[in-house]
C-alpha cells in the first residue's frame, strides 16, 4: 500500500499548540500517564513492562502477519512469557527482515490511509522505515515532550538542539 512520510523529525508542535497529525487527546493521556509513572517503584515498572510485553506480542500474534507466521513456526504464545527476560526466547528482528518486508509489520487493524512513516537516522547504515498510524505517532510525541521535560526543556519555549537524525543547516 502506499505511505506517506509523517512530518520532519524535530518539527513538534507545542502542546498549546497541537499539531493536527496527532490526536490531542492520545498525546495528553499520555504525557499524564508518563508523569504519574515516574514515581512508580522498580517492582511497578517490571509489573508493567510484562504486562505491556504481553499485551503487545498478543497483538502482534493476533494482527501482525510477520508475528503471526513466526510464531505459528516457533510454537510460540505470549503467555510463555512469564519474566521480562523471557523475550530471549524469541528469535531476533534484524533491519534486513524488517527491509526485505515492510508490510509484513504492518498491523491488520491500520487503516492503510492512515499510515505514515518516519525513518530512523541511519547511523549504523541505511535509514530504516518506520510505518505508524496516528495513535503511535501521537504516543512518539508526548513521549518527546515527557523525556525533553525531564531533562528540563518546554518543546518550543527556550531554543535548544535535539539531534535526532535531523539535518543541522551549515
Amino acid at each position: 500500500f502506499q505511505i506517506k512520510p509523517a512530518a520532519q523529525p524535530g518539527a513538534h508542535a507545542s502542546l498549546d499548540n497541537p499539531n493536527n497529525e496527532y490526536d490531542n487527546d492520545t498525546v495528553c493521556n499520555r504525557l499524564k500517564f508518563l508523569l504519574d509513572s515516574h514515581g512508580w517503584s522498580s517492582a511497578q515498572h517490571k509489573y508493567y513492562q510484562l504486562e505491556q510485553l504481553r499485551k503487545i506480542l498478543t497483538h502482534a500474534r493476533k494482527n501482525v502477519p510477520y508475528y503471526r507466521v513466526l510464531f505459528h513456526q516457533i510454537g510460540f504464545h505470549p503467555n510463555d512469557i512469564q519474566k521480562l527476560s523471557d523475550i530471549r526466547h524469541l528469535p531476533l528482528l534484524t533491519k534486513d527482515i524488517i527491509r526485505d518486508n515492510p508490510t509484513s509489520f504492518v498491523s491488520d487493524t491500520i487503516d492503510p490511509k492512515e499510515a505514515v512513516y518516519m525513518t530512523t537516522g541511519g547511523s549504523t547504515g541505511n535509514p530504516l522505515k518506520i510505518i505508524m498510524d496516528r495513535f503511535v505517532r501521537s504516543k512518539t510525541h508526548a513521549n518527546t515532550h515527557y523525556y525533553m521535560q525531564i531533562a528540563g526543556f518546554k518543546v518550543g519555549e527556550l531554543p535548544h538542539i535535539r539531534l535526532h537524525g535531523n539535518r543541522v543547516p551549515s
